[in-house]
């Protein structure tokens, strides 16, 4: 099962860059903004070994504030 769209927790950060924890495993992950350690964060792409992630905001199924659609995730480009 692929990684994009699992929630990940923040373990080390410094400003956009550091380490999450999925499926048990650490991962590097970027994301535009800074994240809190022990926050949570969606994986919305993934390159070479890098997780790109986006803030997780749990209220009302939304995603840093955008709603989940059709294409996915907002850090995340989907051709129709």
């Amino acid at each position: 099962m692929g990684m994009i769209g699992k929630v990940v927790e923040i373990r080390r950060w410094n400003k956009t860059e550091g380490q999450v924890l999925i499926n048990g495993e650490l991962w590097s992950a970027v994301c535009e903004v800074s994240l809190s350690v022990g926050g949570k964060a969606v994986v919305c792409d993934i390159e070479g070994l890098t997780l790109k992630l986006k803030p997780y905001e749990k209220s009302q199924g939304t995603l840093f504030g955008i709603k989940k659609g059709a294409a996915g995730y907002p850090c995340c480009q989907v051709d129709p």
